[in-house]
């Protein structure tokens, strides 16, 4: 392959006129590759080779306006988690969906008790604190937003030493600017809210590549 990157302008233009604009990404990496990147160590990798259920709490007004919130969080943790640790079993959520609606107080259960009931090593409990996909004060601006706590559960462990893992500032935003969508609703904006959470809780648990600040 040559190594004068402007050679292949001309081919570039020409595939992007006739694929589209993945072809023209693909291009434009290799023209111009990804830049310096560096580790970042796993927050708590404890998770690789052992079980886990992903438990989502909401409170009733996340409830009343986003009844699938829970639900569809869970399923794009869940499958973050199986792409990105390995050798993890992560519990169906439609299990723990089940347990939920089966135990009307599951809430006040000590999650180590969730954890021996769901049969899995650990419980990432993830509290939902705020979850929205309007701007606040302009109903016609669509931006979806996430604010959450999260915790990992050893359920080996009694509960006051069964807390593995905590965080209380985990945060989504997307998109940045706000856009105004008519005639749609909101599900395209809260699967990429939903998803760019779950990527962002995941990466707690990985080790994984960041861009090296310049």
């Amino acid at each position: 392959m040559t190594n004068k990157p402007w050679v292949l302008i001309p081919a570039v233009l020409a595939l992007s006129l006739l694929g589209g604009c993945n072809i023209l990404g693909y291009f434009g990496y290799l023209i111009a590759p990804e830049g310096p990147t560096k580790k970042v160590e796993a927050e708590f990798d404890g998770l690789e080779g052992h079980s886990v259920a992903v438990v989502i709490y909401s409170d009733q007004k996340v409830q009343f306006e986003h009844p699938w919130a829970a639900s569809e969080l869970s399923h794009a943790i869940a499958e973050e988690l199986r792409e990105q640790v390995k050798h993890i079993t992560v519990l169906d959520p439609k299990r723990v969906l089940k347990y939920q609606a089966e135990h009307v107080r599951w809430d006040t259960i000590e999650k180590t008790r969730l954890g021996k009931d769901l049969d899995v090593d650990f419980v990432l409990y993830v509290t939902l604190i705020e979850f929205a996909t309007r701007r606040p004060g302009a109903m016609h601006l669509y931006q979806g937003h996430i604010v959450a706590e999260a915790s990992i559960w050893d359920v080996s462990q009694p509960e006051r030493q069964g807390r593995a893992w905590y965080a209380g500032d985990l945060t989504a935003t997307h998109p940045e600017t706000p856009v105004g969508q008519l005639s749609q609703d909101d599900r395209e904006i809260r699967y990429n809210v939903e998803r760019l959470f779950a990527e962002k809780l995941a990466k707690k648990f990985y080790k994984h590549k960041v861009p090296k600040e310049p």
